[in-house]
């Protein structure tokens, strides 16, 4: 069964989103990592939440009046969402960058497409076919090709630190998230679900951020911080999380967790551009094989697997 010129273009449309969606999120780990010093990871999380909630209040109030029989017949599953998406993942996340190494953390990351393609079969009963584990196979060694700079070997030798199983943890917890998202019998739009989200995830937050405070102390309000915490509050907060859905609802969680894979693709751009660092070897070996498990999974993926777009 061939998909209509709608959903051919929702199709494409929802392919270009994600990598824009992974972009803000490479993008995010550079602005995060110059806070971690001047900040905490449950300061930022929270603070993230409070101006991802602000912008989204702005433009989507009307969504929560209009829809808000539905959201109290969701409450629950929203509430859920929002302590698995917003607070476990993001905290769990920025601790785990204050104890061990970016190699360590991007290995840790590269389970997330494994974990949602088991959790896929279990509670979507999508079975993946030969070709869509080859694209995920190709996928993840060019990644580790491209995070061992050429050495996969390295991995043997690696040391496990705390911030490992945190990051586990973090990537188990969103696996989850994008597989009941996609799950889920909520019909909220996107955006009206995603604030309601974050509201939760503020209110979840509070408590903790008021340990914390009181724990830590605050920190010092710079021109430095105020730009970076508005960007991780509106584009990977807010705009990646409604492409990555969006991408979960039209393609499905199994070949949207894939583009997980072109971050290091990302990093190394932004590194030549912005750090004046140089192209290796590894990186055209590890963009190809990339590349080459896109080419599977998109264009050859079953048709059991491929959701039709909910618009």
């Amino acid at each position: 069964m061939e998909l209509s010129s709608k959903g051919q273009t929702d199709y494409y449309l929802a392919i270009v989103g994600l990598i824009v969606c992974v972009l803000f999120w490479v993008l995010n780990h550079y602005v995060g990592r110059s806070m971690y010093i001047e900040i905490s990871p449950i300061a930022l999380t929270f603070w993230r939440l409070v101006i991802a909630m602000s912008w989204c209040v702005l433009v989507g109030w009307r969504g929560l009046l209009k829809h808000k029989v539905t959201i109290s017949q969701y409450k629950w599953f929203l509430a859920r969402q929002a302590f698995l998406g917003f607070v476990v993942f993001n905290c769990l996340a920025y601790l785990a960058a204050h104890t061990t190494t970016v190699v360590n953390l991007n290995l840790v990351n590269a389970m997330t497409p494994i974990l949602i393609f088991s959790l896929s079969v279990v509670w979507l009963g999508i079975i993946p076919k030969r070709m869509e584990w080859l694209g995920l196979g190709l996928a993840f060694a060019g990644f580790i090709i491209v995070i061992t700079v050429g050495e996969p070997l390295r991995i043997l030798n690696m040391d496990l630190n705390p911030g490992d199983l945190w990051m586990f943890v973090a990537v188990f917890s969103w696996s989850i998230y994008s597989v009941l998202h996609k799950r889920s019998s909520c019909r909220l739009p996107l955006g009206t679900s995603l604030l309601v989200q974050i509201i939760m995830a503020v209110l979840i937050m509070i408590p903790l951020y008021l340990v914390d405070f009181f724990l830590n102390g605050g920190f010092q309000i710079t021109p430095k911080i105020t730009l970076a915490l508005t960007y991780v509050g509106i584009f990977p907060s807010v705009v990646s999380i409604y492409l990555w859905n969006h991408g979960v609802n039209v393609l499905g969680p199994n070949l949207t967790s894939m583009f997980l894979y072109l971050a290091p693709i990302f990093a190394a751009v932004i590194g030549v551009v912005l750090l004046g660092e140089t192209l290796a070897w590894y990186h055209f070996a590890g963009e190809i094989l990339i590349v080459a498990g896109f080419y599977f999974a998109i264009f050859h993926m079953s048709r059991s697997s491929q959701p039709k777009a909910n618009g």
